[in-house]
């Protein structure tokens, strides 16, 4: 049974993990503009926070299989990875290159998002397990 306390602790938790995933995303966005890390016409801000996000809830999730902690996941998975990764921002610009009938680059961007982030967490979890 959640009570009073351990829900606001647990919301607490997600809202600190989640502004420290966001800074941490915003982050990846200014060093790739600084370096101007380029990829063809691919939103590599957003490619490398999803990737990198996805490898590391596979490192939560295969630690916390071992380990559960509930006060971590709520912090690290939910709060962390959730204002991380940037599914949501992989989305919109999926569309906008659609729209600018940049449809090679579109498709090459939710392949490469989808196997590399599927991958990251496979190998993720793996690496935790063994």
């Amino acid at each position: 049974m959640i009570t009073f306390n351990s829900f606001m602790k647990e919301i607490v938790l997600v809202f600190l993990g989640g502004g420290l995933g966001s800074l941490t995303r915003y982050s990846i966005g200014l060093v790739v503009e600084r370096f101007h890390i380029r990829f063809l016409s691919l939103p590599v801000q957003t490619l490398l926070s999803n990737l990198l996000g996805c490898f590391i809830i596979g490192l939560l999730i295969g630690y916390l299989s071992r380990y559960p902690n509930n006060l971590m996941r709520m912090f690290a998975v939910v709060g962390f990875c959730g204002g991380f990764t940037t599914f949501s921002t992989f989305s919109l610009e999926t569309v906008n290159l659609m729209r600018e009938n940049a449809w090679s680059a579109a498709l090459l961007y939710i392949f490469a998002s989808m196997f590399l982030c599927l991958t990251g967490t496979i190998l993720g979890i793996y690496f935790m397990k063994h």
